[in-house]
């Protein structure tokens, strides 16, 4: 008698993990479509896009005349304005480094000292004088 009861515990314990199993599904199924439909009421064609609005998505071609990439400890950082070039150039080295990785990478001054094997203070302070420095010489 114990082992039908058993077989029966059994059964109606499978067909509510069943039932649960198909609910899971199918509530899954009513988000993915409500996203697909986000999706697609979002969704614009290009060929629909104003020309104005395509103009602006272009992207220059760049020429390799036009930039000089400065290399920071493991990093390339490209610059393209030539007056920023010629800036960063006649401060010191490590000044243009902590500058770079600051503001193009944009590293915080607890990564940069990490990285320099130096203080965070140090980083902040020698930052400051380089921008300053920068600012002079950009003018």
């Amino acid at each position: 008698m114990s082992v039908n009861n058993d077989l029966e515990y059994q059964r109606h314990i499978r067909y509510q993990f069943e039932s649960f199993c198909k609910k899971v599904i199918a509530h899954e199924r009513c988000d993915y479509l409500r996203w697909k439909l986000r999706y697609v009421e979002n969704e614009t064609n290009f060929s629909d896009l104003p020309a104005a609005y395509l103009e602006g998505l272009n992207i220059p071609d760049g020429y390799p005349g036009e930039e000089y990439v400065f290399h920071v400890y493991g990093y390339q950082v490209p610059i393209r304005n030539e007056q920023l070039i010629d800036a960063l150039l006649d401060i010191g080295s490590e000044e243009r480094s902590i500058l770079l990785l600051y503001y193009s990478l944009g590293l915080k001054d607890p990564e940069i000292a990490k990285l320099l094997h130096t203080s965070r203070s140090r980083i902040q302070r020698l930052r400051a004088k380089a921008f300053n420095e920068l600012q002079k010489k950009m003018r």
